[in-house]
């Protein structure tokens, strides 16, 4: 919010600071709460600054997110925000986010594959994000990082193709996203 005119036409005065949602995860616990366009003033009544920063010691500020990092999953913060111009103060439960890419499966856990005609495709998982950061097509990475939108949402990619007369003159250069089967 260091743009003047942004914060009049969110109804800020000049001595309040803070941040503009501008993109809320249906999935996020937050969601229940809070809005698109609301402007988060203080979480657990430290004063966030227009660049996104909270103050640490005299003289010296850090990223909003140490801040949300040093709240346990389920603890509850007091947040104060402007809706509409209107400030509200509510109390809001600290969740995970739910990533389309899971951060860890379970330990031994089996791998999972699908072969369609010889192409091997296979669920993102963290793992092979990290082995496949360099073989993974634009939109796949893209994908990855972004958070899921429906429960039950996944990424599929194409991890290989099998050797067969079937599948001659088949080739993939990067790691391709699925994006829907017949």
């Amino acid at each position: 919010m260091e743009n003047c005119d942004l914060k009049a036409s969110m109804r800020m005065s000049p001595q309040q600071s803070g941040i503009l949602i501008s993109n809320l995860p249906p999935l996020a616990i937050q969601a229940k709460f809070l809005q698109k366009h609301d402007v988060i003033l203080q979480l657990s009544g430290v004063v966030i600054g227009d660049d996104g920063t909270i103050p640490l010691r005299e003289g010296e500020r850090v990223s909003l997110e140490y801040l949300i990092s040093n709240h346990p999953v389920g603890e509850t913060v007091e947040i104060k925000f402007l809706r509409g111009g209107k400030l509200q103060t509510i109390q809001c439960p600290m969740g995970p986010l739910q990533r389309i890419v899971p951060r860890s499966y379970d330990h031994g856990a089996l791998p999972s594959y699908y072969i369609i005609g010889g192409l091997v495709f296979s669920p993102m998982t963290s793992g092979l994000l990290f082995s496949a950061t360099d073989d993974l097509t634009e939109e796949a990475w893209q994908a990855c990082r972004k958070p899921k939108q429906k429960q039950d949402e996944e990424l599929v990619i194409l991890l290989s193709i099998l050797s067969h007369t079937i599948n001659d003159g088949y080739f993939i250069a990067k790691l391709p996203l699925l994006e829907k089967v017949n």
